[in-house]
């Protein structure tokens, strides 16, 4: 996944996917695109929640007089999962409509084998 949101991997660690470096299409492009996104959210670098943050986020809300740290752990980790993930799932989005673009292609060329095919055969027989 060619990409500058994408954290730089070793080779060894981009080999371990599998079929790294092969040409793959259709289902087997998908496939391996979602272990390199399994593999790069793994190894995904994560922010540290600063005092601040939770300053913010936990502060008085109109219903009660003291602040809802429940509600601030999840505005938190929105907040974090949005700006780390968003890039990266756009860029897998585009990905993926590319890998998807390219199945119609493959398609007609099945079409196209299958339907020589059954010409030669019946004109053999």
């Amino acid at each position: 996944m060619p990409s500058d949101h994408f954290p730089k991997m070793s080779k060894d660690l981009y080999n371990s996917i599998g079929d790294a470096d092969n040409k793959l299409y259709g289902g087997s492009a998908y496939h391996r695109a979602l272990r390199e996104l399994h593999l790069i959210l793994s190894t995904c670098p994560t922010s540290a929640v600063l005092d601040e943050e939770i300053a913010i986020a936990s502060g008085v809300d109109e219903v009660h007089d003291g602040p809802n740290f429940l509600r601030a752990a999840a505005v938190i980790a929105m907040e974090k999962a949005y700006g780390s993930f968003e890039p990266i799932v756009e860029d897998f989005a585009t990905r993926l409509i590319y890998i998807m673009g390219r199945v119609g292609d493959i398609i007609e060329y099945v079409q196209e084998r299958r339907d020589e095919h059954r010409d030669a055969s019946s004109t053999i027989s």
